[in-house]
């Protein structure tokens, strides 16, 4: 996270500025739907999932793919209160959405406002069955920084809050102080990861790390996945993704270098490998530079900020790792198996946008979804929206279908 982009603190205790407690409404479902619709599990660019009104602000998409093949999106959503998470269902292939719930749905004070996270688990946690959603945010206040997490057992309609997973002090991205964000859930064998961005730990100006849970309700203690000696690094932002080919997990993250830079890029996307996704914390920082297309192999691109990173098996032998980042509307990608040396940029149609979600279908890995919700700076306006492209064309410097 580069700096701290949310609503005044008064707007989210107070209701200051924002609408009053708007649960979802016929006319918000109906916004959603009112565009007309791509081809079922096709290929299609800057398809609008939801229109913002008046004055909202959109950001920070996240998606999930649940085990019967239908899609769970989200992001976050200015100007409501409380704060909420909207939940977009497709079963289509992104081709069309509907608004089925907002997550928190039963009126918390303060709700979730930023930096969600979704996954769907494959077995049994705890008193939660085989198939639950999972959604995780940060719910802020003017003394805390929180991460929640709430759960729904029947796909996304209706959700329960199951725990503060961890707290930390008031919201800033100033080093010396407390705060915690940008959770990313993931399932590993008998446990479900929470890896988050950790200020709390007084020797790092911020820090990665995560935490383990077999039941959903109690957690372990944290353990770092990144710490830099220098203290005012601020490494962020973590995703991670399995990489068949290798049997490793990527980590990537942004770089924050305090008042250092590279090339001018004081948040450059570096990224770890480990068999292990508890065990990066030993793994070396590995750097991301990519020529700027075939055709102009001469000027050397370097990811910036909120990355977010997939592998498809189409494109190569070994796959193709996908990369996006906040810098860019270009992907970067890496068809060797994560090879440092080889990493190359490729054209989109998707709009550029701070932390894109990238996603690859199941039974269609050749189908490489890009979504975006408008700038760093949220404008007015701007959609959730979403490009779906063709791996193989991609890979091969085509842009897909369109």
């Amino acid at each position: 996270m580069a700096a701290l982009l949310l609503l005044p603190l008064a707007s989210l205790l107070l209701g200051a500025g924002a609408s009053t407690v708007q649960p979802v409404t016929i006319s918000d479902i109906a916004a959603a739907k009112r565009a007309p619709s791509p081809g079922a599990f096709s290929f299609f660019s800057n398809h609008t999932i939801y229109s913002p009104k008046g004055n909202e602000t959109v950001g920070y998409p996240r998606v999930t793919e649940l085990s019967d093949g239908s899609l769970l999106a989200t992001c976050t959503l200015s100007l409501r209160f409380p704060q909420f998470f909207p939940i977009f269902k497709s079963t289509d292939g992104g081709a069309s959405w509907e608004w089925i719930s907002s997550d928190p749905d039963d009126g918390s004070p303060l709700g979730l406002g930023a930096q969600p996270a979704l996954l769907q688990t494959s077995k049994k946690f705890g008193d939660y069955p085989s198939g639950t959603v999972l959604a995780a945010g940060n719910r802020m206040s003017f003394d805390s920084t929180n991460i929640d997490l709430y759960a729904s057992t029947d796909k996304g309609k209706t959700w329960s809050f199951v725990t503060t997973i961890a707290q930390g002090g008031p919201p800033t991205t100033k080093n010396g102080g407390s705060s915690i964000w940008e959770p990313f859930l993931m399932e590993y064998n008998s446990e479900v990861i929470a890896y988050y961005s950790d200020s709390r730990d007084q020797k790092h100006g911020q820090k990665l790390s995560h935490q383990t849970s077999t039941n959903l309700e109690e957690w372990n203690d944290a353990v770092d996945d990144a710490a830099y000696s220098i203290y005012a690094d601020r490494p962020g932002m973590t995703v991670i993704s399995y990489i068949p080919p290798l049997g490793q997990y990527m980590l990537v993250y942004e770089y924050g270098r305090g008042n250092r830079t590279k090339g001018g890029n004081r948040f450059p996307d570096v990224y770890k490998l480990a068999a292990d996704p508890r065990a990066f914390a030993s793994a070396p920082p590995l750097d991301i530079e990519a020529a700027d297309s075939r055709s102009n192999a001469s000027k050397i691109l370097e990811p910036g900020s909120a990355p977010y990173v997939v592998w498809s098996p189409a494109g190569g032998a070994n796959g193709t790792i996908i990369m996006t980042d906040a810098n860019h509307k270009k992907l970067f990608i890496n068809t060797r198996g994560g090879d440092a040396g080889a990493w190359e940029t490729r054209d989109v149609p998707q709009k550029a946008g701070y932390a894109r979600a990238l996603h690859v279908m199941t039974k269609y890995p050749d189908h490489l979804m890009i979504f975006g919700a408008g700038p760093y700076r949220a404008k007015r306006g701007e959609p959730f929206s979403l490009s779906v492209v063709n791996v193989t064309e991609l890979v091969g410097q085509g842009l897909g279908k369109r």
